[in-house]
């Protein structure tokens, strides 16, 4: 699946979550799995990086 982040909430998206902000993104790639998203996107400068609660529940930390 795709995903990309909210830069100003670090939260990773998959594309078309109803929640990605219509600016303020970055396209992150292609991952297996939600979890494999967050960890790429903390490696990759988003070190507070965490997953939507809605489209990625299982790398969402509250």
């Amino acid at each position: 699946m795709l995903y990309c982040i909210n830069t100003e909430t670090y939260e990773v998206h998959v594309i078309g979550c109803p929640f990605i902000p219509k600016k303020k993104k970055i396209f992150l790639g292609t991952y297996e799995n939600p979890s494999a998203a967050v960890a790429d996107a903390k490696i990759n400068g988003y070190p507070d990086a965490n997953g939507c609660y809605s489209c990625c529940s299982s790398a969402h930390i509250e």
